[in-house]
């Protein structure tokens, strides 16, 4: 066998990620309470896109645990942007409560919309959005095709 270094870096053994459980879908109100920096985050991303029509979407959540509020949203282009702020839908509110997050990421809903239904943990989620005024909707169901991975945190690197 070769030594793993001199291997390309997508086919080496990877130590580096963590065992994974369908909870880990969701938030994490145990191990953050070990922190008090209000700075402490988790996040959810959904992207999606057509390239033959230069479309590109993806829906964040932005969940500050320490400061009990979520910023997140939808944003979809089509073509380059400068900045985020170009883009035909750009609809992401800044620090709501997090109360949104009542039923943890299970299914939520936000203010201007913007929702995510965890179908089967680790595999299937429904986002939606919905802007009737400007008759912009998106509900998109993603389905995993590879397994999840959670990169390995430790005590030094938080």
């Amino acid at each position: 066998m070769s030594n793993q270094n001199e291997l390309p870096y997508f086919v080496r053994e990877n130590s580096a990620f963590a065992p994974i459980t369908p909870q880990d879908d969701y938030l994490h109100p145990e191990r953050n309470r070990q922190c008090s920096d209000p700075t402490l985050t988790e996040t959810q991303y959904f992207s999606f896109g057509n390239a033959e029509a230069g479309v590109h979407a993806f829906g964040y959540l932005w969940h500050h645990p320490n400061l009990h509020a979520v910023s997140g949203g939808m944003l979809a282009w089509q073509g380059f942007k400068l900045h985020m702020q170009q883009a035909e839908i750009c609809d992401y509110p800044l620090f709501m409560s997090d109360e949104v997050l009542k039923n943890d990421l299970h299914e939520f809903r936000l203010i201007n919309s913007y929702s995510v239904k965890v179908i089967e943990p680790l595999k299937r989620h429904h986002m939606s959005y919905h802007d009737d005024a400007k008759n912009n909707h998106v509900d998109v169901e993603f389905d995993a095709v590879t397994p999840a991975i959670m990169p390995m945190v430790t005590r030094q690197s938080l």
